[in-house]
């Protein structure tokens, strides 16, 4: 083995570290100059003694715990404290200070390792829940949650087939009821039809009788034309003979059919907002086969079946002529619609005034009311409809508000049913 070129101590020091053979320290100082070396472990060797950068002969020995003192280094031997920089200065032995040095340092290091294990194990947990929570993987809690929604909503869509199937039975039973009870009646009506077909045949045979056959048979023919003039004639009438089906859903989901609820509905608005477009897309008029619609001079009228409602519509003209005349169409009525043109971006704040006033006119306090903005085009007008959006909301009256198309129809039937449920909770019914 080669040693390096170090001095004897050294040398002795390297060849104890490193040879497994425990005489070797012996061997090394068995001479007379190293044998009265005390040895230790390499362990326990004493750290080496700081020199003074001032005073070189003299060994660091105190710290400097001065507040004031703006000496470059705290470190101070005798000749420091006693006659140099640090004279007069309070001081601690350097063992000392580096003793309490360790012993925070230590605690720094039980902290850190406390703080090591809580990260590592924080680092475990987000590494598992973002394995558990990311997409693609085969296992974890979000492909156990997916299952847990896709299970649900299966049940719900078999749910839903289910009460689909028996409520389509329950109109094909209904319109099965129907038939019968027409076709009964339509025999009724036949062989009716086919007795008096045959005695007006017969009384036209005897106008034109010899009179002696005619007088014979005259007790026989009176007989026959009283009697068939007497059996009675039972006619369905209109609504026996309607195709539409009144119905609504309870909150079971089962279908109810029964009869037609009437009910009037008011159409306000400002004029040219698209109240009477509305009602002529409800009575599926195209509206591009009709004149191009003009303002309303006084009011139309129009009947429309919708689910379990017959709503009769009063399209009430909005020029500024006719809006002092609106109240007087408040009466019986049980659910106004206040049409807004959401293209007309200068006429916001004059419909706003309006729907205030009949908002809080008391006849249509209890009425629901529903505000219906026929948006042809806003596509660019984010910022006035967010206005128009929030004074609707800033109304001190409970309303309900849907966009719809006058044009193409669409929204509408939003609008529709949310008519349907505002009566059905006024009527205590179920709902639609």
């Amino acid at each position: 083995m080669r040693i390096p070129n170090t001095s004897p101590s050294s040398i002795a020091l390297f060849v104890t570290a490193i040879c497994v053979n425990g005489k070797c320290s012996e061997t090394t100082h068995s001479t007379n100059v190293l044998s009265k070396h005390r040895r230790i472990p390499l362990t326990e060797k004493p750290p080496p003694l700081v020199h003074c950068r001032l005073h070189s002969s003299y060994v660091v020995e105190f710290v400097c715990k001065e507040e004031s003192c703006d000496n470059e280094s705290p470190l101070m031997c005798l000749m420091c404290r006693d006659y140099g920089r640090h004279k007069g200065h309070n001081h601690v032995l350097i063992e000392k200070e580096v003793e309490d040095l360790r012993e925070k340092v230590r605690e720094h290091l039980t902290e850190l390792s406390r703080q090591s294990e809580v990260v590592d194990e924080a680092l475990g947990s987000i590494n598992q829940a973002i394995h558990d929570l990311s997409p693609g993987e085969e296992s974890g809690t979000l492909e156990e949650t997916r299952q847990e929604v896709r299970n649900h909503f299966r049940r719900l869509r078999s749910a839903l087939d289910r009460d689909e199937a028996d409520a389509v039975e329950t109109l094909d039973e209904h319109a099965r009821e129907r038939v019968d009870i027409l076709r009964s009646a339509k025999d009724r009506l036949e062989a009716a039809s086919t007795k008096i077909g045959a005695t007006c045949h017969t009384l036209q045979k005897a106008l034109i009788m010899e009179k002696g056959k005619i007088l014979d048979r005259s007790d026989d023919l009176l007989a026959l034309a009283e009697s068939t003039a007497a059996e009675k004639t039972t006619i369905p009438d209109s609504s026996q003979l309607s195709t539409r089906i009144a119905f609504s859903f309870a909150n079971d989901r089962k279908l109810h059919i029964g009869d037609f609820i009437d009910s009037r509905v008011v159409l306000l608005g400002l004029d040219g907002a698209g109240k009477t477009s509305i009602v002529r897309r409800l009575k599926k008029v195209r509206i591009d086969a009709v004149m191009a619609p003009h303002p309303t001079i006084g009011f139309n009228i129009e009947t429309i079946h919708y689910k379990n409602y017959r709503l009769t519509f009063w399209d009430v003209g909005g020029l500024p002529k006719f809006r002092h005349l609106w109240k007087h169409y408040y009466t019986n009525t049980q659910a106004v619609i206040f049409v807004i043109d959401g293209h007309a971006v200068e006429r916001f704040s004059e419909s706003i005034k309006e729907l205030r006033k009949v908002m809080s006119d008391p006849l249509v306090g209890p009425c629901p009311v529903i505000v219906a903005i026929n948006r042809k085009d806003g596509s660019s007008l984010n910022g006035p409809m967010d206005a128009l959006l929030s004074q609707l909301d800033a109304l001190p009256f409970q309303h309900h508000f849907h966009f719809c198309d006058a044009a193409t129809g669409s929204g509408i039937d939003h609008v529709l049913d949310q008519i349907t449920v505002c009566l059905s909770r006024l009527n205590g019914t179920c709902p639609v």
